[in-house]
């Protein structure tokens, strides 16, 4: 479902169970609001030991990756700093309990499937000496990372993450697209929420229900207020 139509639903249902109008009610506020709750959601069904849906996972197809800098990289931790880096940071990942959102990072034909590391962890597998030349990934500074290659270009990355609109930012090049060009970046409203469809109404419910306490909570804004009505006055 888009964007757009959820909170086009989030309002409707505001206006309804809120006792003053929704003129502070953005679009910003409602989508960080679904983005909150939808992870909320996700995870609970995650740590119930509930397979994620395929509707939740999305994938960035062609990920465009470089050589990495020698200068950050430490050939005492990474035997050889055989690295590959992102060229694009990637989205955040929703953290659970059972792990990482990420569901895998591969070849774009499928024929190698990396295994997911951290940099503190490549120290001791630089000295085993079966896995000191195993490929695999982690990600440092919200950049992907390849080990012990550096022939890739692109690779595929699947995951269910945090902000849905911050993958779709990826164009078929695998490069940010609005990096520079916020024009390329496409409207936000038009991206799908990524999300199964029987947790829609449970994420509607509770993030109205949010909204309505956050506002109720918020002191009027009386010299707004005043300021209308004096302007009403003064046009009859």
């Amino acid at each position: 479902m888009l964007i757009r139509d959820i909170i086009s639903r989030v309002k409707a249902l505001y206006n309804r169970g809120a006792a003053s109008d929704d003129s502070r009610l953005s679009n910003r506020h409602i989508y960080s609001k679904l983005r909150s709750v939808r992870s909320l959601l996700i995870k609970r069904e995650q740590e119930n030991k509930k397979k994620t849906s395929p509707w939740s996972v999305q994938v960035i197809g062609c990920l465009q990756l470089e050589i990495a800098d020698p200068a950050s990289c430490d050939c005492v931790v990474v035997k050889g700093c055989k690295l590959l880096k992102s060229k694009c940071k990637i989205p955040r990942a929703i953290q659970t309990k059972i792990g990482s959102g990420i569901g895998n990072v591969s070849a774009l034909d499928g024929s190698v499937i990396f295994s997911p590391t951290t940099w503190a962890m490549k120290k001791y597998k630089s000295g085993n000496k079966y896995t000191s030349t195993q490929a695999d990934y982690f990600i440092r500074d919200e950049y992907l990372y390849i080990t012990h290659n550096t022939l890739l270009q692109r690779v595929s990355i699947s995951g269910v993450f945090e902000d849905p609109y911050e993958v779709s930012k990826f164009n078929n090049n695998g490069v940010c697209a609005c990096q520079g060009d916020k024009d390329s970046c496409g409207n936000p409203m038009d991206s799908s929420l990524a999300l199964d469809e029987h947790l829609v109404e449970p994420l509607m419910e509770l993030c109205v229900k949010e909204l309505i306490q956050v506002f109720a909570q918020m002191p009027e804004d009386n010299e707004n207020n005043a300021k209308a009505t004096e302007v009403a006055n003064d046009k009859e």
